[in-house]
């Protein structure tokens, strides 16, 4: 039985490795199976096809503009060559070579400096020229490219169909600003993905210390910070030598950055919108400010957290690789470096505030991640809208099984779980504007309030940037919203 177990999941690994078929639209003749998002094997009528003209582009060359920073080794999701051996850099150049067969076209791609790229687009938009199709800017830049008027409103690209499940539906409405969207997120992309924020947990860890289980918290409702907090604690261990810091094992490990991880998982947002679809801020909200200063309490709270700047080792991710951090709380491509620890580790949402929120929340890195942007100049929208339609429905069979697959393999085993947690983890993705465009510089502050040991109360620090908060955002629409 137990070889007949190990044949079947090998079978089923085997399957989902395949590559999805490259068909854009329901055609006779096609094969049975194709491949969806997550590695789930799907039929041929179950697979969702984008509506598109039966065209070509006489071998135009559609060009990509994405930012880079050297050194940081960031993962190439636009175009990748025929001998690239990993397993997603084969899915981008299959999906790739099927777009240009059909719509006769060539991808290409501009990999330039965050500061270069953000030049480029406004010389090409001055100049009315075409030679960048797409930008994808790092999306911390965008706070400087759309208030210089740049972009387009991507709702005139009369073939991208926003409600279809190859764009993310919360980038549409949480981007848009006064009903235009001028940017968005798609399957086009995997710096998105792995600019994700999630909870990652040390499953020697949890076993050591009689954690019990973790992933069913999801299911039941009950995966809350107070939740995290009391297992935090169970997993919190003195080494025997009296002294705490990175030698002993904690609860909860991460940097500054799990103020606005946590904010946005609590439901708190650095602005929200008003009826109009214009931002407001959102401190002003009493159960914002709540969800704020509970975080400033789990930073400063050493029965179970460790700061890991505190940490002297090379690589602060150690004290979770070696088995002394139940919790770390960051973006999921933090989990890439994971997966030679010799311990396994799991996969979860940012936890929920209480029981009573209603929806999981999950931050996207402005400094890892893109935003997908068409300049205002575009000469074409009907070709531009027909290939980014057409890639990002094929990303969602072809390059989307294959990143799931880096986290939810490890050592040739499949956690099924984790799965499903990413599944959870991506559909309630957060794009705060707050954050984003960094109204006030608050965002900033609250970001750097343990590392500036900041003492007084969150609600205090805010009223100290309200009036700048409300200046900026008046500033942003202005330039933004324009008839």
């Amino acid at each position: 039985m137990k070889e007949k177990l190990i044949a079947l999941l090998l079978m089923t690994a085997l399957l989902a490795a395949l590559p999805s078929l490259t068909a854009c639209r329901k055609e006779a003749g096609k094969d049975d199976d194709s491949t969806a998002s997550g590695g789930t094997t799907v039929t041929e009528e179950d697979r969702i096809y984008p509506e598109l003209p039966d065209k070509t582009y006489s071998d135009y060359e559609f060009t990509f503009a994405q930012w880079d920073i050297d050194g940081w080794g960031m993962l190439q999701d636009i175009t990748a060559e025929a001998s690239d051996e990993s397993k997603v850099g084969a899915a981008v150049y299959r999906r790739n070579r099927t777009i240009e067969d059909r719509y006769d076209v060539t991808i290409g791609l501009l990999s330039q400096d965050i500061n270069t790229i953000q030049q480029t687009y406004q010389q090409q938009v001055g100049s009315g020229d075409q030679d960048v199709d797409v930008f994808l800017v790092r999306s911390h830049e965008m706070q400087f490219v759309l208030p210089a008027d740049l972009c387009l409103d991507l709702h005139e690209l009369p073939y991208c169909d926003f409600e279809k499940p190859w764009w993310d539906s919360n980038a549409v409405s949480q981007f848009s600003i006064g009903g235009r969207l001028y940017m968005v997120e798609s399957d086009i992309t995997l710096r998105d993905k792995n600019a994700t924020a999630c909870v990652m947990f040390n499953k020697r860890v949890q076993q050591d210390y009689n954690i019990g289980e973790i992933y069913p918290l999801v299911e039941r409702g009950e995966w809350t910070w107070d939740k995290m907090i009391e297992l935090a604690k169970k997993a919190t261990h003195d080494n025997g030598d009296s002294v705490w810091n990175e030698e002993d094992t904690w609860g909860l490990v991460s940097l500054d950055d799990l103020t606005y991880i946590m904010l946005h998982g609590g439901g708190g947002r650095y602005a929200t919108k008003d009826s109009d679809d214009l931002p407001i801020p959102g401190f002003r909200d009493e159960r914002t400010l709540e969800v704020a200063q509970k975080v400033v309490d789990i930073l400063f709270n050493e029965e179970y957290f460790f700061h890991l700047s505190k940490s002297t080792a090379s690589d602060s991710g150690s004290i979770f690789t070696d088995n002394r951090a139940l919790f770390y709380t960051d973006a999921i491509f933090r989990a890439q470096s994971f997966n030679d620890m010799e311990a396994d580790f799991g996969i979860m949402p940012v936890p929920k505030y209480n029981e009573a929120q209603k929806d999981y929340g999950h931050s996207v890195s402005i400094h890892f991640s893109s935003a997908l942007t068409v300049p205002k100049t575009n000469n074409n929208p009907e070709r531009t809208s027909v290939i980014l339609e057409a890639l990002a429905a094929e990303s969602k069979y072809t390059v989307i099984p294959e990143y799931y697959d880096i986290y939810v393999k490890v050592r040739n085993t499949r956690d099924e779980e984790a799965k499903e947690m990413l599944d959870l983890i991506f559909a309630t993705r957060v794009y705060d504007l707050g954050e984003f465009f960094q109204f006030g510089a608050f965002n900033s502050a609250f970001l750097r309030i343990w590392t500036n040991h900041t003492t007084e109360g969150v609600a205090t620090l805010y009223q100290q940037y309200d009036a700048r908060v409300q200046a900026a955002i008046e500033e942003f629409i202005e330039k933004v919203v324009r008839e």
